[in-house]
């Protein structure tokens, strides 16, 4: 057997590599490969699990996280069924409706909102790949209390991020991260959603960075109607506008005579930096 001293180099590392197999340094080390090397034409994909699926993604998702808020996923699979309706309110690039598509099968329904320019352009480019295009219908806009109109929006760094939100100009919170650009977006609130749609969801999420006040306040026909929606609701305290708002999301969802629960299960009425279930009065 050949045996030199690159010979034995390579063997040490491949012995090496198969030990640490376990603690997936391999699969990281493939992660960043295909974040540096392999280019993206705008057409290939990379296969990707994310919790316990398995998705197509663009290339430069090589290196993202392997566990996405497993808590929502768990949420999904409780409270959606194939066939139902589900509005992604803020939905990035996907990742939410992904597995949501995969639930309610193609009999089923989703709606994704997202404002900023660049993620929608991932959002499409995912949901295509992953052949959801007949499941899930793309809006380009900002959800808030207003209807019609437009409404200036932030973005962060490249305008990627998870964290764009309305909420970020000094005037509103002088707290807020660094913005690099502001852009004007069509403004759209859940009533208005409703009125176009024409049929109620059965599960809405509602990730908005810091305007979930704004995007209940215009959702009061919605919510409190017969057919009001489960709520999966992300609530950013640091980025509301005032620090009542937090207690006035609160009062407004016990007034529709929702239940709060957090990820435990336990009912609430003090909202911190989390995901809630809401649940409405007929559940």
């Amino acid at each position: 057997m050949l045996d030199t001293p690159l010979v034995t180099t390579a063997r040490s590392i491949k012995s090496f590599l198969t030990k640490i197999k376990a603690d997936g340094l391999i699969s990281l080390c493939q992660a960043y490969y295909h974040s540096i090397f392999l280019k993206d034409n705008g057409k290939n994909f990379i296969r990707k699990r994310v919790n316990d699926q398995v998705y197509k993604f663009a290339p430069s998702l090589a290196v993202f996280t392997d566990i996405y808020e497993p808590h929502i996923l768990l949420w999904l699979r409780e409270w959606l069924h194939q066939g139902d309706i589900f509005w992604d309110i803020g939905a990035n690039i996907g990742l939410t409706s992904l597995p949501a598509a995969r639930i309610i099968s193609k009999s089923g329904k989703i709606v994704a909102v997202e404002p900023s320019p660049g993620n929608v352009a991932l959002l499409k480019r995912h949901i295509t790949l992953n052949e959801n295009e007949n499941i899930v219908t793309i809006m380009e806009a900002a959800v808030c209390d207003q209807d019609g109109g437009t409404i200036t929006f932030s973005l962060i760094d490249d305008g990627l991020s998870p964290c764009n939100s309305l909420m970020f100009s000094e005037s509103v919170n002088g707290d807020a991260p660094k913005i690099s650009k502001e852009i004007t977006v069509p403004a759209i609130s859940l009533d208005g959603l409703l009125a176009k749609q024409g049929q109620s969801p059965n599960l809405v999420k509602i990730d908005v960075e810091g305007a979930e006040l704004k995007v209940l306040k215009g959702a009061t026909q919605l919510l409190s109607s017969q057919s009001a929606p489960i709520l999966l609701l992300a609530v950013h305290p640091f980025w509301l506008e005032t620090p009542a708002d937090c207690q006035e999301i609160v009062s407004l969802l016990k007034g529709w005579g929702y239940q709060i629960f957090n990820r435990e299960g336990t009912n609430v009425e003090v909202l911190e930096y989390d995901e809630y279930l809401c649940l409405p009065p007929t559940r």
